[in-house]
């Protein structure tokens, strides 16, 4: 189709009522160094966040919402995730640089079906940056990465006109003819570009413990423990001590009176040790321990371990947001007891060679630690080197 402006594209969606948005687009460009194209802001001042054609989320620089991320969030994590599942679903397809990298990809919308629309920012006009499509569900063989040699309002009059055909097998759109705000941005205010930052000595502290010293004393200078542990309620360490058969490794005992219950990486939960509720160690260790015996006696090749209170059996002690189980074979003095991870969705690998301050640490480092949530390696491990304690997040 010949080239369309952006009053052709708005008449294509029926003109929608504006719904004027106060981006500060010197500010913005400014932040993420380099200029926007102009449809693109014209949109973000008359609409605001968009919603295009029943189908695609145009973003546009928005302050933090609950549940929604603000617009850095959003860059990031857009990358980020996109990254993940080329790599999952198209190994085989070369990734392309991000922006901020000279010419990178900058991501600008997503799918319902998440696919995700970016620009290629080679070249020096941004209003002829052609779009580039990652798309979801190909058939294999079939690199995902397609540039559509379209502008940004091309582009968009293209979907719901005539659809992007993205393999010889699956076309996006076309769509209906209609755009609005965005409902879950329906009260969105526009964002604010951070302050530039200013030299962090604690940040660069944080930073040589990535690769400088072990154990509990390098963990501690990566991520400074809370000021007051949540243990839990309820018990006491010889209560729980009792409860569990009188024996624990030193090391947990220390890390909790460190740290206390809480989420590592946003991943990795240790429940509150002296917590007797249902969320506590206790009530989880032997719930895992059930609910394993009964596995074991139905598939005896795939749960091959004993289970607590079992001589040398498994003893969990955490757990993932994926559902995995961390515990001990409780086999030998508790300080010798090695760790495996009993994984939900995997085979039952080996037992971990390391003791638990040295696993931790090497997950907090971004090291890949078996069965556990790996870094994409284009992640900076310091963003990722996070503990929430239960006091101040929910289960």
């Amino acid at each position: 189709m010949p080239r369309v402006d952006l009053s052709d594209l708005r008449a294509l969606v029926g003109d929608p009522a504006p719904m004027p948005f106060d981006v500060d687009w010197p500010a913005v460009e400014t932040w993420l160094g380099t200029s926007l194209p102009a449809a693109y802001k014209e949109i973000g001042s008359t609409f605001g966040p968009w919603y295009f054609g029943d189908w695609v989320w145009v973003e546009v620089p928005c302050g933090d919402q609950p549940e929604f991320p603000g617009y850095s969030t959003w860059l990031r994590t857009t990358v980020r995730d996109t990254r993940a599942l080329a790599r999952e679903y198209y190994e085989d397809a070369p990734l392309p640089d991000f922006h901020p990298k000279r010419g990178g990809l900058l991501p600008w919308a997503e799918t319902r079906n998440n696919d995700r629309f970016f620009w290629d920012t080679t070249g020096p006009d941004p209003d002829e940056w052609p779009v580039v499509v990652f798309a979801l569900d190909l058939e294999p063989g079939i690199d995902p990465w397609v540039h559509t040699g379209l502008t940004f309002v091309d582009f968009l009059a293209t979907l719901i006109t005539t659809g992007i055909d993205v393999s010889p097998h699956h076309r996006i759109g076309p769509m209906p003819h209609r755009a609005s705000r965005t409902s879950h941005r329906a009260e969105a205010i526009a964002w604010t570009p951070p302050p530039r930052p200013v030299r962090d000595t604690a940040r660069a502290r944080r930073r040589q413990a990535l690769t400088r010293g072990n154990g509990l004393t390098a963990l501690r200078a990566l991520i400074p423990p809370p000021t007051s542990p949540d243990l839990g309620e309820g018990g006491t360490w010889e209560s729980v001590l009792e409860a569990l058969g009188g024996r624990l490794p030193s090391a947990y005992v220390e890390l909790m009176n460190t740290y206390g219950g809480g989420i590592w990486r946003s991943y990795l939960r240790f429940p509150s040790p002296l917590d007797l509720s249902a969320d506590g160690l206790v009530a989880r260790a032997q719930f895992v321990s059930r609910t394993y015996r009964d596995l074991r006696a139905g598939f005896p090749d795939e749960f091959p371990f004993a289970a607590w209170p079992e001589p040398g059996g498994l003893l969990a002690f955490a757990n993932t947001i994926d559902g995995d189980q961390l515990g001990w074979l409780t086999t030998g003095e508790p300080d010798d007891w090695p760790i495996v991870v009993y994984p939900r969705h995997g085979e039952q690998g080996p037992p971990l060679t390391t003791d638990l301050i040295d696993t931790l640490l090497a997950f907090m480092r971004g090291q890949d630690v078996p069965d556990l949530e790996r870094l994409d390696p284009e992640d900076d491990p310091l963003e990722f080197a996070t503990f929430t304690s239960w006091g101040q997040e929910d289960r």
